[in-house]
């Protein structure tokens, strides 16, 4: 019998600033990961990418704090209290600030990962190539779940 062919990973990315989404995506292709890379203006973007069931879930989520419409911090309070699938997916946030208040409040709203974003291509790749090998090939994540998420939260 074949080996299970893997499922493509794929990378979502929530950042308003054209700039550092150009740079995102640049840093990225210059990786060479075997990983598509979504890339979205907003939180609500983000959102509306995750509900939709025509899209395949995302591994990983990397997300800025300040940005139009639903902003970091009101996205992971959106996902803390839904209960559905993508809820399970990690979310890094990548952004600007080093203020030990918005780190502190990232994580107290259930941020996987706090890191500082660069504008230096090399270091960003740097981060990537870190986050990809962390996130995707050495810890275990879970899948999908069959049922739902609140049923597995509250056992």
């Amino acid at each position: 019998m074949p080996p299970p062919v893997a499922k493509p990973t794929i990378i979502l990315m929530a950042e308003d600033n054209r700039a550092d989404q150009r740079l995102a995506e640049r840093a990225m292709r210059k990786t060479q990961l075997l990983a598509n890379f979504v890339m979205v203006a907003d939180g609500e973007e983000a959102l509306a990418f995750l509900r939709d069931p025509t899209q395949p879930l995302p591994d990983l989520i990397l997300l800025d704090i300040n940005m139009p419409v639903i902003d970091g911090y009101r996205f992971l309070e959106i996902r803390q209290a839904a209960k559905e699938p993508w809820t399970l997916i990690p979310v890094i946030m990548l952004t600007t600030s080093d203020q030990m208040d918005d780190v502190n409040a990232c994580y107290a709203l259930g941020a996987n990962a706090y890191l500082r974003k660069s504008t230096e291509i090399k270091e960003l790749i740097e981060v990537l190539m870190k986050l990809y090998g962390f996130w995707l090939q050495i810890a275990v994540l879970p899948n999908e779940p069959s049922v739902p998420t609140d049923s597995l939260l509250s056992s």
